[in-house]
């Protein structure tokens, strides 16, 4: 076996345990509609980088000679930047706003509440 397919047999199996780590989070964060443990400064960061990271690996790619034990490099790269968008979108959905005691303080009813009869 050469080095050439035993880099293509270890990038095909981190490329597909990569993202496969955060289908858990997508799924779980889908059922329950919570995302107060998501933080978006870490999702934000981790956007970047992986973008980044696609950015130089697509740059490798090309440069290298298009050898084709980079290409699961590159959709690894890109199945994840597409999946921490994902969880992206989720975290601004379905976070709640939050109030202030003053929006959400109990009417007074004798000084707003006129009754015409």
């Amino acid at each position: 076996m050469n080095v050439a397919s035993i880099l293509l047999v270890l990038n095909s199996i981190i490329s597909i345990l990569h993202p496969v780590k955060h289908i858990p989070q997508i799924l779980h964060t889908y059922n329950t509609k919570s995302v107060e443990d998501l933080s978006y400064i870490n999702i934000i960061c981790e956007i970047g980088l992986n973008i980044l990271s696609l950015t130089s690996c697509i740059l490798v790619y090309l440069y290298m000679g298009k050898r084709i034990f980079f290409l699961p490099i590159v959709l690894e790269k890109a199945s994840s930047v597409i999946f921490i968008i994902i969880i992206y979108v989720l975290k601004i959905s379905y976070t709640k706003p939050n109030y202030t005691y003053e929006e959400i303080r109990p009417l007074n009813n004798n000084e707003n509440i006129s009754i015409n009869v």
